[in-house]
């Protein structure tokens, strides 16, 4: 079963991602980061992906907003989507594998 992702794609179109993440080979060696801080967007990846709350994230970490948390979200939403792309644009059709 496919599921409907079209309002999902437009919420997460809305936030403006390139404003809040940024990288600086200055600052923890270019990884992706929240504009201003020294918090990655991995080490809020791998909180949430952990089950730190969002609630949690803000009070463990006050000078952090919630629509930079979503940032990190949406950014890492428009890796795995470049990936996807690249990766699928690498393989074969179906008339060049012979099906």
């Amino acid at each position: 079963m496919a599921i409907d992702t079209t309002e999902l794609d437009d919420e997460v179109e809305d936030v403006s991602w390139r404003a809040l993440i940024v990288e600086d080979p200055g600052i923890l060696c270019g990884k992706p980061t929240i504009a201003g801080t020294r918090i990655s967007v991995e080490l809020i990846l791998d909180l949430l992906a952990a089950g730190t709350t969002t609630e949690q994230l803000l009070r463990d970490y006050p000078h952090l907003k919630p629509e930079q948390i979503h940032a990190a979200l949406a950014f890492a939403r428009a890796c795995v989507v470049d990936h996807f792309e690249q990766a699928r644009r690498a393989l074969p059709t179906s008339t060049e594998a012979g099906a």
